[in-house]
């Protein structure tokens, strides 16, 4: 066992193997605490709760210059670069001004995040 413990490869590996078990627990029990908040503000403000994101091409929300929405249970966009804002035709990334939380009905047709 002293040898083993010793060795030089696997002391190392057995560091990097408890990262990943720390990663991955912490990880796991984030995604249980959101789950638990997301229910807990689902009790209290029932379908009021606004589960729709929107982004908008200006400061302030106007949605002359366009916006986009990412939908319920989506927790991001994989990439900005292939998304473009309607009424201008801009790529969406980098060039996002403000955001809000919104309703089913405010987000239109081919106006989502991919």
């Amino acid at each position: 066992m002293p040898k083993v413990l010793a060795d030089q490869p696997f002391s190392a590996a057995s560091a990097k193997r408890k990262l990943a078990v720390a990663d991955a627990t912490c990880a796991r029990v984030a995604e249980e605490r959101e789950r638990h908040y997301v229910a807990q503000l689902h009790d209290r403000y029932g379908d009021a709760l606004a589960t729709y994101f929107r982004i908008y091409a200006e400061k302030d929300y106007p949605s002359a210059k366009g916006y986009l929405c990412l939908g319920p249970g989506e927790r991001w966009a994989d990439l900005l670069t292939d998304n473009y804002f309607a009424n201008t035709g801009e790529v969406v990334n980098d060039r996002i001004r403000s955001h809000r939380w919104v309703t089913a009905s405010e987000c239109g047709l081919g106006n989502w995040l991919t």
